[in-house]
């Protein structure tokens, strides 16, 4: 097995991992009090949130396997059709609880709105550029989106040690947790998938750059 086929496959694995925990914490904030009242408030648009976001996790991973691109190509456009509607809706509502009802403050609504537009800019970039019928351009901007959708479970995962370390922790220091969180897995992803995306690029350099 080459290198590159080992880094795929732990890729695949570390994308499982979070796809689990980001469903999973879906499937607990409607079985629990929510942690931000504004989540209740706003219980309509959370939802508009949380579920289509929850049907992204699960079908935008089949997106970049090849023997479905191939095979599939028309199961493959139409899954990519209906993902582009949910992800701008998740894009947009991120958005709006970023800076409507943000948990820890303005620093949060920075923070979490800059990464939701920069979603967004990445679905629709990737769309233009597959309607346009260039494929790595298309690529690359749905290695970014998906980089970031999925960066909320790690978020999460990067929240419970923090958390747990705190002795007797008040509501502050668990918001400034929060932020760090949010902050250290944002960018991670985002620096995450342009690494991978440059080193993967002259692999991928062989594919057409447009389609017929």
């Amino acid at each position: 097995m080459t290198s590159k086929k080992k880094e795929t496959r732990i890729l695949g694995v570390v994308i499982g991992i979070l796809i689990i925990t980001g469903v999973g914490l879906s499937g607990i904030h409607y079985m629990r009090e929510p942690y931000n009242s504004g989540f209740i408030e706003y219980s309509k648009t959370t939802t508009l949130h949380i579920i289509p976001g929850v049907i992204y996790l699960l079908l935008a991973p089949f997106q970049f396997l090849t023997s479905i691109r191939t095979k599939w190509i028309d199961f493959h456009r139409w899954v990519g059709r209906f993902l582009f509607i949910l992800t701008l809706l998740v894009g947009a509502t991120a958005f709006f609880m970023a800076i409507v009802i943000p948990f820890s403050g303005k620093i949060e609504s920075v923070i979490v709105g800059f990464f939701a537009l920069l979603f967004l800019l990445a679905i629709v970039k990737g769309f233009i550029s597959i309607r346009s019928k260039n494929i790595l351009l298309h690529r690359e901007w749905m290695i970014r989106a998906f980089s970031l959708g999925i960066a909320i479970a790690t978020s999460r995962i990067i929240f419970l040690p923090l958390f747990f370390s705190l002795v007797s922790p008040t509501l502050e220091q668990v918001k400034t947790v929060f932020i760090i969180s949010f902050a250290l897995a944002f960018i991670g992803h985002a620096i995450a998938a342009e690494l991978w995306i440059r080193r993967t690029r002259a692999q991928h350099g062989s594919l057409p750059t447009e389609i017929n």
